[in-house]
């Protein structure tokens, strides 16, 4: 016995979207990032690259001075490598000291005709610091794209 049955048009096309799945996931992921990451540079401008300091390195602040490292934070897209499987996004600035004071330094100086000394600048992470206190919100932007991805599958 063989029985036949044929799928209406709309299952067909829910179908067809699901298989997609392999593209559009790691696309909805992307997404995700991409709008998290903007929302969270702003946050850690003004929350951990503001005021007047000098802060305790507890703190992970830098107070402004010339607002030369605020003004240059900024996200860069999140990139799809491979089969999609790994997907990267950072926010950073190419302002030398910036990193300084994100990692910590510790060498020998030398100014003008003077003698060399020893400079330690602490590690104060304000960038690694605010990514980690919003990780939840990163997270949560990432799921609603997801989700935005199978919804639409569903229709």
């Amino acid at each position: 016995m063989v029985v036949r049955f044929r799928l209406p048009a709309d299952t067909r096309r829910k179908i067809e979207k699901i298989q997609d799945f392999p593209v559009t996931i790691p696309y909805a992921v992307k997404r995700g990032l991409d709008l998290a990451l903007s929302v969270v540079r702003g946050r850690i401008q003004a929350q951990r690259l503001s005021g007047r300091g000098p802060f305790p390195p507890s703190e992970h602040r830098l107070g402004i001075v010339t607002q030369q490292l605020q003004r240059s934070l900024r996200e860069e897209p999140a990139v799809i490598t491979g089969d999609g499987t790994v997907i990267t996004a950072s926010i950073g600035s190419p302002v030398f000291y910036g990193a300084l004071h994100e990692y910590g330094w510790t060498g020998t100086v030398v100014r003008g005709q003077g003698r060399p000394y020893q400079m330690r600048i602490p590690e104060r992470a304000p960038v690694r610091t605010g990514v980690s206190e919003n990780a939840s919100y990163i997270a949560g932007e990432v799921v609603d794209q997801v989700d935005k991805a199978f919804q639409e599958a569903a229709r």
